[in-house]
């Protein structure tokens, strides 16, 4: 077996290792309660080069500029992973120099634990007085079962589904908005109101992202189980009802087949106006420029399942790390102590996008600042995150294969039994694959 299966399935096993130091609370591991003091963070002569990796979109020119004014000795290059020749293996192989990285909490193992970049930042994160019970805990949960106990990273800024609607549509057939709080089965009455034909023209109530819905679904569901590495999706009964609720209504599945439509495509109709809601990110109502400026919209929460009120989808965020080959550790852990400050998320919060911390002094400025003011900022973080999901490094492939039969299953290609059998089957062999590297 290769040593990147080794590192592959000891992601998947680091569960059992993981729930002894987190069973006890927040407060019981290293790091999570500031240290006494005050301590004098190190002083980093410069000057000092620091590359940093991310596909990261906001890392772009004016942010570099950003943070070269806040640390002048520093001379920030970034290499966006996004582009052809940047993966992790490619920068390695050709012996470019990584200092800082930074990736959605997502596919962080993917990456950089795989190619055994990672390294304990404990130390750091005391000398730096950062406390990693202010942060989302689902985040700082899972980066701890990625770290063996340790932290290999810290979360950033974060994203989340939430409903977003279009007032004119609710509008033309005399249907009320939605609010906050709402079950599925209540959204689902909403849409299967607007769902309809007028004229030559065909309305439906609801789109979704499937990916997204699967990736980061409200039950904190994994593909993989990481106790044993097999497939979820035909043995949880939990996923029967994620399917049946949110891809399993006939006036939904009915209109999308009439149109030769998956959900999905759907988001692309929410924005020529002939989708009522569409569940997405909530960072894309704070994107300038983007299509939701032409409409008359507005958001809500994401709605719940029974049993698990108040549960909105886990919080994605950028985990930033300090790579075992970082050439100057401390003047990385500068950057990510200042992307982490109450400066700088307090800041982003405001504007209405999602950050990690989670203290009473960020959230109670949520969305102050954010425009246009007259929206629902209260939707993004009205709910408890979901728990954050096990990730295998290899889970994208499982992935494209559960969208492929949720599409077949909404198409009416297949019926559940036979979608969750295929999805099983599909996930086994890409397992089996890794196995064999």
């Amino acid at each position: 077996m290769s040593n990147k299966w080794k590192t592959s399935l000891c992601v998947l096993s680091l569960l059992t290792a993981a729930a002894c130091g987190s069973k006890e609370g927040a407060g019981t591991n290293a790091g999570d309660n500031a240290p006494a003091g005050n301590p004098a963070k190190p002083e980093t002569k410069g000057p000092v080069e620091l590359v940093v990796v991310t596909p990261d979109a906001d890392f772009n020119e004016a942010f570099i500029e950003r943070l070269g004014k806040k640390f002048p000795n520093y001379t920030i290059r970034h290499i966006n992973q996004s582009t052809k020749g940047n993966s992790i293996p490619e920068l390695l192989t050709n012996g470019t120099p990584i200092d800082l990285y930074g990736k959605s909490a997502g596919g962080f193992a993917e990456e950089y634990i795989a190619n055994r970049l990672q390294y304990d930042m404990t130390d750091l994160i005391k000398t730096y007085n950062i406390n990693p019970a202010d942060y989302e805990k689902g985040l700082v949960d899972y980066v701890r079962k990625l770290s063996d106990g340790k932290m290999y990273a810290l979360p950033g800024n974060g994203n989340n589904l939430v409903v977003f609607y279009n007032k004119t549509v609710f509008d033309r057939f005399g249907v009320p908005y939605p609010k906050n709080g709402m079950t599925w089965q209540e959204m689902m009455e909403l849409a299967k109101k607007l769902t309809r034909v007028e004229g030559d023209k065909s309305y439906i109530g609801l789109s979704v992202h499937t990916q997204l819905l699967l990736n980061w679904n409200q039950m904190g569901l994994p593909f993989v189980d990481p106790k044993n590495g097999s497939p979820t999706m035909n043995k949880d009964e939990r996923w029967r009802t994620f399917f049946q609720t949110i891809f399993g209504e006939p006036v939904l599945t009915q209109a999308y087949q009439a149109a030769g439509q998956t959900f999905t495509q759907g988001n692309n109709a929410f924005y020529a106006g002939t989708v009522g809601m569409m569940i997405f990110n909530s960072n894309t109502a704070t994107l300038a420029g983007s299509n939701l400026e032409k409409m008359d919209w507005d958001m809500v929460s994401m709605p719940s399942f029974p049993g698990l009120a108040g549960v909105g989808t886990p919080m994605n965020a950028t985990l930033w790390a300090v790579p075992a080959i970082s050439r100057n550790k401390e003047a990385a852990m500068d950057v990510i102590a200042y992307l982490l400050s109450d400066e700088y998320m307090g800041e982003v919060s405001r504007r209405g996008k999602l950050v990690s911390k989670q203290t009473d002094a960020i959230l109670k400025n949520f969305g102050s600042e954010a425009t246009p003011k007259d929206k629902n900022w209260s939707a993004i973080i009205h709910d408890k995150f979901a728990p954050f999901p096990e990730k295998a490094p290899f889970e994208p492939k499982i992935l494209t294969i559960n969208e492929k039969y949720a599409n077949e299953y909404v198409a009416g290609k297949a019926d559940l039994n036979s979608a969750l059998r295929m999805m099983e089957e599909e996930a086994l062999k890409v397992i089996q694959q890794e196995k064999a590297k």
